[in-house]
C-alpha cells in the first residue's frame, strides 16, 4: 500500500516474536515503539535542552510492562519493564 512503511525491521520482528511469547507467559503486555516520554517520566529531571528534545523525539523499540504499569490490577511496586531492541536489552525498575 503506498505511503505506508514497515513498522518493524526484520531484526525487530524476530525480537518481537521472542518477547511476545515471554511477555504472555509471564503476565506482561508487550508495547511496540512507545515514545520515550510515555515510558520514562522526565518532567522533574534536570535535562539540557538537547536532552529534553531527545525525550520528545525518541522511541523505544519494545517495552514489556506489567499490569500495574498499564492500568490493570495492582502488583507490588518495583516491577520491571524490559526495554529491548535487536542490539540492546535493558531493564527499568518501576516504583509506584
Amino acid at each position: 500500500m503506498p505511503g505506508l512503511r514497515k513498522i518493524l525491521t526484520d531484526g525487530e520482528s524476530k525480537v518481537d516474536r521472542v518477547l511476545d511469547e515471554y511477555a504472555r507467559d509471564n503476565g506482561y503486555r508487550l508495547l511496540l515503539k512507545p515514545r520515550f516520554r510515555d515510558v520514562i517520566d522526565v518532567d522533574d529531571m534536570h535535562l539540557s535542552g538537547r536532552e529534553r528534545n531527545f525525550t520528545f523525539a525518541a522511541h523505544l523499540d519494545f517495552v514489556a510492562a506489567d499490569a500495574a504499569t498499564t492500568g490493570g490490577a495492582q502488583r507490588p511496586a518495583g516491577q520491571c519493564a524490559a526495554i529491548a531492541s535487536p542490539r540492546n536489552v535493558g531493564v527499568v525498575t518501576l516504583s509506584g
